[in-house]
């Protein structure tokens, strides 16, 4: 548990990282060369967790399991030779970034109480009023490809900070659909099925327990098939097109490897720094050579500026399958661990946090397929908030728990 000026101190580092780090990133990148904010960011996370461990406690198991297994895969890559050591350790630095904001904040169990919430709420609304006027402005500080993603974060966390009503369930819907201004495809899928989820499960979300029926589930799996409807063009060229031509797409070259890498790897992968990664485009891999990618526009040893533009084949590729199988359990025991806390103890904050941690999930899952969000700025931000969100549910259940016992008692 944290007091109330560390609570303050990570209320500060969230708003920082909102608008260096996510907000303004590519502008500050472009014109500054500040593209390391997000690995500062996450060491400066890890040394308060280490300075705050060493005041409240030993470390947990989950944060154990994480540093076992980048040490692991850092030995097995040295050991394997799967690139330069400089190499192995800049991957290191890049890949586990978001992963290091998520264990130490869930770690320390931070929460915000209702007024700090109230702090998140009113950034995010000078952040929608910035996101407009840069629309207009003709997307000048903001690419219109990671438009889309900078509302969504935004909406997220404003649901993250209101209560359920339908004020504000009007609110982030509406936002969700501006977010669709960004005319990416994934964006129309991630918006549709945030939209649909929210008023599908508005009742239940009220009484402070999602409890999904035969009905509910029915209606959210049309609405994920439409959503993928959407996309299936661009899903159809990335797993069927580029096979034959001289020059496939980078995406397409790398998903299509991935699983030869991973098997012929079998069952821990090339390594760190191999495939599908900045570092191995940085310090070129010589899988890419093995495989028959080095000519591939994108992924060439002069040009790689596509060569981590996907996460799925970097897992696979550089994790193999036991690092594709421990990626989804991570996500599957957010889930679960969450739906638990949510529906044990009947309370609206248990049950919206579970809605917002279930989002995210779904955004990296669609995410990862077209994109690194995992392993860029933007993953930084994603897995705090759903450090938040878990935080807050096991707080509030502990309350909820012992305000039943007090009860009980009596």
């Amino acid at each position: 548990m944290t007091n109330f000026k560390t609570s303050y101190i990570f209320l500060f580092l969230l708003l920082a990282y909102y608008w260096l780090g996510l907000f303004f990133y590519d502008f500050l990148d472009r014109n500054f060369g500040l593209g390391y904010i997000d690995e500062g960011f996450s060491l400066l996370i890890a040394v308060f967790y280490l300075i705050c461990k060493r005041k409240v406690g030993c470390i947990g198991k989950k944060t154990i399991y994480f540093a076992l297994f980048i040490i692991f895969y850092a030995s097995y890559s040295i050991y394997i030779q799967s690139n330069a050591m400089k190499a192995i350790f800049m991957d290191i630095a890049i890949v586990s970034k978001s992963f290091i904001v998520f264990f130490c904040i869930y770690d320390l169990r931070i929460k915000f109480a209702r007024q700090e919430k109230q702090i998140i709420a009113y950034n995010m609304f000078v952040g929608i009023i910035l996101l407009c006027l840069i629309a207009m402005d003709g997307f000048n500080i903001i690419p219109t490809v990671r438009y889309g993603t900078t509302f969504s974060y935004t909406a997220l966390a404003l649901l993250f900070c209101y209560k359920i009503n339908l004020f504000s369930v009007f609110l982030i819907s509406a936002l969700f659909l501006m977010a669709c201004i960004g005319l990416k495809s994934k964006t129309y899928a991630f918006s549709a099925i945030a939209v649909g989820s929210i008023f599908i499960l508005y009742n239940q979300l009220k009484r402070g327990r999602v409890c999904l029926k035969f009905k509910h589930i029915v209606i959210l799996v049309f609405i994920v098939s439409l959503s993928l409807f959407t996309i299936k063009e661009k899903i159809f060229r990335y797993v069927t097109e580029g096979s034959d031509e001289e020059n496939p797409w980078a995406r397409v070259a790398l998903h299509m490897n991935s699983f030869p890498v991973a098997i012929d790897y079998f069952p821990f992968g090339a390594g760190l720094a191999s495939y599908a990664s900045w570092a191995s485009g940085v310090y070129y891999s010589k899988i890419y050579f093995e495989y028959g990618l080095s000519k591939v526009h994108g992924i060439t040893e002069d040009k790689h500026n596509f060569i981590a533009d996907t996460f799925y084949p970097q897992v696979i590729g550089q994790f193999g399958f036991v690092g594709l199988i421990i990626f989804f359990l991570w996500l599957l025991w957010i889930l679960k661990k969450s739906y638990n806390f949510q529906y044990a103890y009947n309370s609206q904050m248990n049950s919206k946090m579970f809605l917002v941690l279930a989002l995210l999930v779904i955004h990296i899952l669609i995410e990862s397929f077209a994109d690194a969000t995992m392993v860029q700025n933007r993953g930084v931000f994603v897995c705090f908030l759903m450090a938040l969100c878990l935080t807050n549910q096991v707080t509030n259940s502990k309350r909820i728990h012992k305000t039943l016992k007090i009860k009980g008692g009596h």
